[in-house]
């Protein structure tokens, strides 16, 4: 006889609230902005210190014996300056232009879940399958790459979404500890299980 696992989520909008707290910490949170902060900097840095300083670089030449001191004036420092600014410009509207479509998606994954009643993951020996009022799809185990069980859920990744973000993350607060085993085994026969701290 086959062994399988459901999972019922019913609080979709709290299921959808999580998913999105994760996902925001992992691609929004300090460290994306701390290098954009650093490179703005240092643009600035270099644009004060071209702006201050008579010369970019110092030429000595000999002629007849006599060293001769040339100060030139390329304005080197100051197109550095100007470029490090416009990275950093440019990668912070990136950021803030991938976190607004970002919003546009929840938004509309809150609209689907309101025409849903609950979700329901199922895994058996072969296969994951997820029902809907509005879908249901199915999807061999050997299509993820490897999961791992953190803060209460059920993370399933695959190299081809993301390397570090799982594509999927099941809650399994409600299943006992022995059906979080069998879970568990039902995972290692098809994948690897992560013993790394892949996300935060």
């Amino acid at each position: 006889m086959e062994e399988s696992i459901k999972i019922i989520i019913s609080d979709l909008n709290g299921y959808n609230k999580k998913i999105q707290e994760f996902y925001y910490n992992h691609f929004f949170s300090l460290k994306v902005y701390l290098p954009v902060l650093f490179i703005s900097i240092l643009g600035i840095t270099l644009l004060i210190s071209g702006f201050t300083n008579d010369y970019d670089i110092v030429q000595t030449t000999f002629k007849e014996e006599k060293k001769q001191v040339v100060l030139k004036n390329y304005g080197l420092i100051i197109g550095f300056g100007i470029g490090l600014v416009l990275v950093a410009i440019l990668r912070l509207i990136d950021i803030l232009r991938s976190k607004k479509q970002s919003r546009t998606l929840f938004n509309a994954q809150n609209i689907y879940n309101n025409k849903n009643e609950s979700f329901q993951f199922e895994f058996s020996d072969n296969k994951l399958v997820f029902y809907s009022n509005l879908q249901d799809w199915s999807k061999q185990l050997e299509y993820f790459d490897y999961f791992k069980f953190t803060h209460d859920y059920l993370n399933l990744y695959t190299n081809r979404y993301n390397l570090n973000f799982p594509e999927l993350i099941i809650p399994i607060k409600q299943l006992s500890a022995k059906e979080v085993d069998l879970l568990r085994n039902i995972l290692n026969e098809k994948i690897s299980e992560s013993t790394s701290k892949v996300y935060s």
